[in-house]
């Protein structure tokens, strides 16, 4: 679908979950109750990945700077990208991701980076229902690999994070 058709056309049909227990795997990520865990908020160069660095903003996502609500004077284009630890750019420099590489190359375009490593569909999903309404892109770049449908995504279970199987189905309204 296209982004000014908004996520909110869409319903979900659909979920299938099972639980298992996981704990966090780098000392970046914080738990977050909706999407499981996000990227630790105002990190800046931190160093990571054998001599990368890490730097996020204050909601947590990949960028040196807050992202305004409108696009900022000079830029024509928003590009929204959403995906796993290849857009997060894991192993990367924040300057290495293949986001950072976009907007480099296009001129007057602003591409935000709201990947999150690990992350399955159904937490892409959820990133872009917080995203749209919020950044209002005029385009969204979804970043994935095969992989990816077999993610689990993660809930909160006691005191302790669980690993869910979920499945989200869509259909247009």
């Amino acid at each position: 679908f296209q982004a000014e058709d908004g996520i909110r056309d869409y319903k979900v049909t659909g979920v299938q979950t099972c639980a298992l227990p996981i704990s966090m795997v780098y000392g970046f990520d914080r738990f977050d109750p909706t999407f499981g865990w996000r990227t630790v908020p105002d990190l800046v160069r931190k160093p990571v990945f054998k001599g990368k660095w890490l730097t996020t903003n204050h909601e947590g996502d990949r960028d040196d700077h807050e992202w305004a609500e409108s696009k900022p004077p000079g830029v024509a284009t928003r590009v929204l990208a959403i995906g796993d630890s290849f857009t997060f750019g894991e192993e990367a420099s924040n300057d290495e991701t293949w986001p950072s590489l976009l907007a480099r190359d296009l001129p007057q375009t602003e591409v935000l980076n709201a990947g999150v490593h690990g992350w399955g569909h159904d937490q892409m999903l959820l990133q872009l229902r917080r995203a749209l309404p919020r950044w209002h892109p005029d385009a969204v770049v979804l970043g994935f690999f095969r992989d990816d449908l077999d993610r689990k995504s993660t809930r909160l279970n006691s005191s302790h994070l669980v690993i869910s199987y979920a499945v989200f189905c869509l259909k247009k309204k």
